[in-house]
């Protein structure tokens, strides 16, 4: 009897769930056309025949994994290398540069700093014509001069030009906005205040002329880094980490805490050639 590929049974597994903290023990697990059909208990379950069938005893499956800051490479870094020591189209190789999120359970990526070349490969990845985790382009949108040029960011010099960028950005089919540090205030109110108005949300940097307070009440949706809140506090006691906390949670806004970048990096400058250890 030929197999049916398109339906796969895991059969054993021990389940973990995203509702309950409890760990459902030798179940089987249904898969058609990459959903879930069906979770029922080994013992009770009665496995289709000619389906694909892969025994799971004493494996766990567990729901896909998001890394949520990442930055793709791509052509469009090209811009802060000197010489010819950017990438080739040759280097890139998307196939190899995100097979490793899918090998590691990573089903869903947050591109941080994404640029044109990504909408063409994240569509690629839609239709299925390459393996890869989903996607969340985020379009990073910045004051002119200061950081990452144009086109990794987007840099703008009064309102109307971030009311056009974020304008561009939605009709572009980018999923987000990031925000970043050297934006001026009326910049950032014009990005926001648009942004919201076409549904599309705001995450990114806390800019360096507003504060804490002032985007917790915008509507921005997340702080991209913990150690963005360093540049607001001059003293981290219980008090004023708990007033923060309460702020953040008051108004829906999450924290991307990047921690193990800044774990990584303290280690780099405690060991210069930590980077080189496997």
């Amino acid at each position: 009897m030929p197999v049916d590929e398109k339906v796969t049974v895991f059969e054993h597994a021990n389940i973990i769930q995203m509702n309950s903290e409890d760990i459902l023990h030798d179940y089987s697990l249904v898969v058609k056309g990459g959903i879930i059909q069906k979770i029922e208990s080994t013992s009770s379950f009665e496995t289709p025949k000619g389906v694909r069938t892969i025994d799971a005893t004493g494996k766990y499956l567990i729901p896909g994994l998001s890394d949520m800051h990442v930055h793709l490479e791509g052509l469009a870094w090209n811009v802060v290398y000197q010489g010819n020591n950017g990438y080739t189209p040759e280097q890139l190789s998307y196939e190899h540069l995100l097979l490793p999120y899918i090998a590691h359970g990573i089903t869903s990526v947050n591109v941080m700093s994404a640029f044109p070349e990504l909408l063409v490969i994240r569509d690629s990845i839609n239709k299925g014509k390459l393996l890869g985790p989903q996607l969340t382009l985020s379009k990073m949108i910045d004051g002119s001069g200061k950081a990452w040029p144009p086109p990794i960011s987007t840099w703008v010099n009064n309102p109307q030009e971030a009311k056009n960028a974020v304008i561009e950005t939605k009709n572009l089919g980018y999923d987000r906005i990031k925000v970043y540090s050297f934006l001026d205030k009326d910049c950032y109110d014009t990005i926001v205040k648009t942004s919201l108005e076409l549904g599309i949300p705001v995450d990114g940097h806390i800019p360096r002329s507003t504060s804490i307070e002032y985007i917790a009440k915008s509507g921005q949706s997340m702080i991209a880094h913990s150690e963005e809140l360093l540049n607001f506090v001059n003293d981290f006691n219980t008090e004023n980490i708990e007033s923060i906390s309460k702020l953040l949670v008051d108004n829906e806004i999450w924290i991307t805490a990047t921690l193990i970048t800044t774990n990584n990096l303290l280690h780099l400058l405690e060991d210069p050639n930590e980077l080189n250890k496997e």
